[in-house]
């Protein structure tokens, strides 16, 4: 009997071989985010539709304040700018962001109140020693290449340790909230660190010695309240074992009949 040409993973869906290979060349060649695990995680379909495919979604206002927060910071950072300069920037980038007038309005009310706050508490550790929207590709993880954009990763003062120890922050325009989908973010950037000046062959390797979850929004008691991690090398291990088993399901395919647990997810639908 001929095999069949075709892989179906629905009723009315179908992926033909062609599709396939293209699919998986685009996969090998674009390499893995973090984002794009946690997609795959949470839902093997949503991760084929934004990642795979690359299905734009409609614009998020909360979404779009976040994203000009974390360019004012790192135009702040850099530049050691005045609160109102600081201010000034988010909103010009605000600007720029496709939205409802009303939401617009909303989120420079919002975006200057959450950010003078954290402003006034966090300028003056601002130092030449940071570096902001520090990019990292190319590191190898079995058949895959897995990158990163870290909001920005410090260099600390020398220590006991035998390598240069940096720490990365991450920053969430939200409050502090617990979500499992942080801690393997932050493990995914140790990996990006050390394995890549491990396999670049860096002159200075470094070693990510704690990760912070720095929450723009205050906590209900209106303290600021950053979470501080510190991933193992063990549960780095585990995560590239992790990345291994997830890549040999995209290659394959297999991974298209799976539907996640969410009943009402609308990429299963």
């Amino acid at each position: 009997a001929t095999a069949n040409p075709e892989i179906e993973f629905t009723e009315s869906k179908k992926i033909e071989l062609p599709e396939k290979k293209f699919l998986q060349d685009k996969f090998l060649k674009n390499g893995f985010s973090v984002s794009a695990l946690n997609n795959y995680l949470e839902c093997p379909t949503k991760f084929y539709f934004l990642n795979l495919i690359g299905m734009p979604e409609a614009p998020n206002p909360k979404a779009q304040a976040g994203n000009a927060a974390h360019g004012a910071l790192k135009y702040a950072v850099e530049r050691k700018v005045a609160r109102d300069e600081f201010l000034d920037r988010f909103v010009y980038l605000l600007s720029k962001e496709p939205m409802r007038e009303i939401d617009y309005y909303e989120l420079i009310k919002k975006g200057k109140r959450v950010l003078s706050a954290y402003y006034d508490a966090n300028h003056k550790s601002w130092n030449s020693g940071m570096k902001c929207e520090y990019a990292i590709e190319g590191v190898k993880v079995g058949d895959i290449t897995v990158r990163g954009h870290l909001d920005r990763i410090d260099t600390l003062p020398s220590t006991n340790y035998k390598l240069p120890t940096v720490r990365v922050i991450d920053y969430k325009f939200k409050k502090p909230a617990k979500d499992p989908n942080y801690y393997r973010q932050l493990t995914f950037y140790k990996l990006l660190i050390e394995e890549g000046s491990r396999q670049q062959r860096a002159k200075s390797k470094e070693q990510m010695v704690e990760g912070i979850l720095e929450f723009l929004e205050p906590a209900p008691n209106g303290k600021l309240k950053p979470m501080v991690f510190a991933p193992s090398k063990k549960e780095v291990v585990e995560l590239k074992d992790e990345i291994i088993r997830v890549t040999k399901e995209i290659l394959s395919m297999e991974f298209l009949p799976k539907r996640c647990e969410d009943k009402e997810c609308k990429y299963c639908e």
